[in-house]
């Protein structure tokens, strides 16, 4: 069985905050949460892999972190020109 890594998501935005938890956002799936600071910081490197945790499942889940061969970028455009070439609007 082929193991799965996973990395950050590009559309993971930070708000800094002055505890020591964090509010993420992930403009791609709509998706907000608190996290610690140090996970955190992981989320908004895109492209850092992203070891199990706690929250693994939930942030595959809300998409703060996709499948390494995932392209993000691809399902904009298609969602694009789906809008745009749709004949039954």
């Amino acid at each position: 069985m082929k193991t799965i890594n996973y990395i950050s998501s590009r559309y993971n935005i930070l708000v800094k905050n002055n505890l020591a938890k964090s509010l993420i956002y992930n403009s791609m799936s709509g998706a907000v949460a608190w996290v610690d600071s140090k996970l955190a910081n992981q989320l908004i490197e895109y492209g850092t892999e992203i070891k199990d945790n706690e929250y693994y499942e939930a942030l595959i889940r809300l998409r703060f972190i996709i499948p390494k061969e995932y392209d993000e970028f691809s399902e904009i455009l298609y969602k694009k020109n789906a809008l745009i070439f749709n004949n039954n609007p």
